[in-house]
């Protein structure tokens, strides 16, 4: 985890997918009985009807080895409902303005002309919670990058190598302004997961699907 336990007790939703925190990990239980006593309400996915899965609001059952394609296909639906939606809508608005935030926050760049690969360098302007904008190289195999003036800013020439970010990831207009986005990238990869598709491979019900693209939503 990259949060602190606390942070479930906050929780309006929680989501506990091949675990078994009632038998394997209690103290984290602990902190999500406190998020339900709050009224946060709990989801089980997982192939057994575990003892936590007993406890939950929701237990979805999925095949072994499914996770996934389960995943994806809640992903899909998730992008679909949002591009659905028509501009001006509080919920689409919200959601874009998140992937394409850029006046918020300090992106932490990959490092610069004189420290290669130290993650120091921070630059005003970019978000620091999605790269959603970035442009990924053709292969995949990475981020598109460029060198960039230490503020994130074009070089405009005579620069000094302390004031260079060397490799900084290259980040279209927004999210929809170029194919290769990790935007883009993501919603082709999980196009083929549609709910027909993601029943089939979990062996669950495309009721099931729904309910977490829609329970996703209203708990974002």
């Amino acid at each position: 985890m990259t949060n602190n336990w606390t942070d479930i007790g906050n929780a309006s939703m929680v989501v506990v997918m091949g675990a078994n925190p009632s038998e394997n990990h209690p103290a984290c239980m602990a902190h999500i009985n406190r998020a339900r006593d709050n009224g946060a309400k709990l989801v089980v996915i997982d192939p057994r009807k575990t003892r936590t899965a007993v406890q939950a609001d929701k237990y979805i059952r999925i095949r072994p080895g499914t996770d996934i394609a389960f995943l994806n296909g809640v992903i899909r639906g998730i992008i679909e409902r949002m591009e659905s939606l028509p501009v001006g809508n509080s919920q689409r608005d919200k959601f874009y303005a998140f992937l394409n935030q850029t006046g918020t926050g300090a992106f932490y760049s990959d490092g610069d002309g004189t420290t290669p690969s130290v993650y120091s360098t921070a630059v005003a302007g970019n978000s620091k919670y999605t790269d959603a904008r970035f442009i990924v190289e053709a292969d995949g195999s990475d981020y598109k990058r460029e060198a960039v003036k230490s503020d994130g800013t074009a070089l405009v020439g005579g620069e000094t190598a302390d004031q260079i970010i060397s490799n900084f990831p290259v980040k279209a207009a927004n999210v929809f302004a170029d194919d290769d986005t990790v935007y883009n990238r993501l919603k082709a990869h999980v196009e083929p997961y549609d709910k027909v598709t993601v029943a089939d491979i979990c062996d669950c019900s495309e009721t099931d699907v729904q309910y977490m693209i829609d329970a996703w939503i209203e708990n974002s």
